[in-house]
């Protein structure tokens, strides 16, 4: 008959070879999820996990830069029986971004304890990202876990605005049939008249889609010989979020005893007023008769051509021309700006009212920049707003330069720069636009750079022994959260390396030798020990811990109860040999190769190179290790070997 023991270690390693397999056919993971609403991997909890959590967060999606208020609700039941935990049995909650709160504290890591039925709650508070990203919300009770994500993403945002109308002419008698063109228009609508002193309200007006309204003019009591124009306000009260919604669009009808269009062009202001001698500036002329036909010119002598986006009876949107090559005489001048319509003959001057560069670095601004954040390891777009800018530019965040990519005289938009961060902390510092050729300078908002934190969502198997490989688990790489090399793995006090993923949400890791001496059950057999595991950022210090998130299993070993093992345990006895090049040619002048030959039950061996009072090195029973002095001498090389006892032996490496 089998030892109990023996039994439970084929049982675990069965239960691990399974884990494998269930992993191993999840392999086709997205290898780009950067920026992309995410769940979490398909990951089952170890098989051999003693309880099973569930994570709910509700809501789980926002839009970046909004105020986040979610419930999350933990379930949990113990996996041998299918019961929920018992009453006032803790669990440890994590959030990746956020303030958790519930009646134990708040923080970005609580506990939480269950109530009836395995339940426990808590809150999710905080202001969403600026960067499309995934939330991941963790429970963990001893080595058991469960998430849940909460999806940040772009805003779906239409602009309530009324951009024109047509036709924008009509008699005093009212009667004419009129469409309101614009955006994110939703039923009911109320359009309102402002005319002659009066607000009158177009009991007709129907919302026909989400870009067009019509409705049919009021009459109006205007006196003979005159036009009379009309400001058209349009309200929506019944908005999801409750707030009445509006806009203005000044001059938007004009009323004419001949029922014909206004002949009177006027240009009545500019925004902005200046801009960049390479043109490309967006400039909003307000005015009253523009038509269709109109033409716009920025010029101090030849007529210069702008580009016209958009035109409505009140206003129009342009793209100023450039003041180089053929137009170079406007380069660094104040200009004109006059609007033609070729069709009825009438024109609109408004004076030196249009600034051509900034020669002097007069008017160089920045009034924003965003997002305001971004990751340490750069590629964010980030825009800089303000006024003045004209190419050649430098751009620096936080004192670190930037890739531009465009400029205009109101915009650069910049892709971040890596940079190296000193911690687990944001650096910041402000934004600076530097005009290369003229020296001229701004300063603006600070820009923080954001290290990415690594975060465990589950193991492939939670128990196992040294030589083992299992994978870590973590969220879909997002904003500020993945694991990114170079990363190391802690199980207890002993370090390793660890291989990434191409998606950043998986770690390969092999489980180095246990670091600690195991207890003696009572039926006479080493008893397993759980570690914490912690995965740590090389460049930043980030880290996560899974605390007693992995247990070391010694298999079906024996105890020794001291001189010669009760429960027919040996007691180690440490012994090795030690090989310098004068004993294997193939060893350099000051290397050493030492081979464990000890006997006993153990599990783990220590090697102090130097007895200094510390062992500097572990390896597994039976291998061989290599290591090299800094320079030649005579050292003591001391080595230990652990189990349920220990035993230390010490030789000379003699490598002059």
């Amino acid at each position: 008959m089998r030892h109990p023991k023996l039994l439970r270690s084929l049982f675990i390693a069965m239960l691990s070879m399974t884990a494998a397999i269930l992993v191993g056919c999840d392999a086709e993971s997205p290898t780009e999820p950067i920026q992309q609403q995410a769940t979490p991997p398909p990951v089952s909890p170890p098989a051999n996990a003693a309880y099973s959590i569930s994570v709910s967060v509700s809501p789980d999606t926002y839009d970046i830069g909004t105020a986040i208020a979610s419930q999350i609700e933990v379930r949990a039941t113990r996996t041998s029986n299918g019961q929920p935990v018992p009453v006032n049995t803790t669990a440890r909650l994590t959030t990746t971004f956020g303030t958790l709160s519930s009646t134990s504290g708040a923080g970005s890591t609580i506990p939480i304890q269950f109530q009836a039925d395995g339940v426990a709650r808590a809150s999710l508070s905080g202001v969403a990202p600026l960067n499309p990203s995934v939330i991941t919300i963790r429970a963990q009770i001893e080595s058991s876990l469960g998430t849940d994500v909460v999806n940040i993403v772009e805003p779906v945002d239409v602009p309530f605005q009324l951009t024109g109308v047509s036709p924008n002419f009509g008699p005093p008698s009212g009667g004419t049939p009129i469409t309101l063109f614009g955006t994110g228009f939703e039923g009911p609508v109320r359009v309102t008249f402002s005319v002659l002193g009066q607000n009158l309200v177009l009991a007709d007006a129907q919302v026909r889609s989400s870009t067009r309204i019509t409705a049919t003019t009021p009459p109006v009591n205007l006196p003979a010989g005159q036009n009379a124009t009309a400001s058209i306000l349009l309200e929506n009260a019944f908005t999801s979020g409750g707030a009445t919604q509006t806009d203005l669009l000044s001059s938007g009808f004009t009323y004419t005893r001949s029922g014909a269009g206004p002949t009177t062009l006027k240009i009545i202001s500019l925004s902005p007023t200046a801009g960049p001698n390479e043109g490309g500036t967006q400039v909003t002329i307000l005015g009253e008769g523009f038509t269709d036909s109109v033409q716009v010119y920025f010029t101090n002598g030849p007529l210069v051509e702008a580009t016209v986006l958009e035109i409505t009876p009140s206003r129009l949107e342009v793209i100023t021309p450039a003041a180089t090559g053929l137009n170079a005489s406007n380069a660094n001048s104040i200009v004109d700006v006059r609007v033609v319509d070729p069709v009825s003959g009438q024109s609109a001057t408004s004076p030196g009212n249009f600034q051509y560069g900034f020669p002097d670095g007069a008017g160089l601004f920045i009034s924003a920049i965003a997002p305001g954040q971004g990751e340490y390891l750069g590629g964010d777009r980030v825009t800089v707003f303000g006024s003045g800018f004209e190419e050649p530019v430098a751009v620096s965040l936080g004192g670190i330069g930037q890739q531009v990519i465009s400029v205009t005289g109101t915009e650069i938009i910049v892709l971040t720069s890596g940079i190296a961060l000193s911690g687990c902390s944001p650096a910041t510092g402000p934004a600076e636009v530097v005009n290369i050729e003229t020296g001229a300078g701004a300063t603006g908002p600070d820009f923080a750079y954001f290290p990415v934190e690594p975060f465990i969502t589950g193991l492939s198997t939670n128990i196992g022994a040294a030589g083992d490989v299992i994978t870590i688990f973590g969220p879909p790489r997002a904003y500020r959260v993945g694991f990114i090399p170079p990363v190391r793995v802690q199980f207890g006090n002993v370090g390793v390396g660890a291989s990434v993923s191409a998606d950043f949400a998986e770690l390969t890791v092999t489980v180095p030798p246990f670091d600690g001496e195991f207890t003696c059950g009572d039926d006479g057999f080493l008893e397993p020990e759980s570690v914490d595991l912690e995965v740590i950022n090389l460049d930043t210090g980030c880290s996560d811990v899974l605390t007693g998130g992995f247990t070391y299993d010694p298999g079906s070993v024996a105890c020794d109860t001291g001189g010669g093992g009760g429960g027919g345990g040996t007691a180690p006895a440490a012994s090795f040999t030690l090989e310098t090049d004068a004993d294997d040619g193939t060893l350099g002048a000051t290397e050493i190769r030492v081979t464990d030959t000890s006997t006993g039950q153990y599990t783990l061996v220590r090697w102090d190179w130097t007895t200094d009072g510390s062992f500097d090195e572990t390896s597994l029973p039976g291998q061989a290790v290599t290591h090299t002095y800094a320079l030649p001498g005579t050292y003591t090389v001391t080595m230990e070997v652990v189990g349920a006892s220990s035993d230390q032996t010490s030789l000379p490496a003699d490598v002059n």
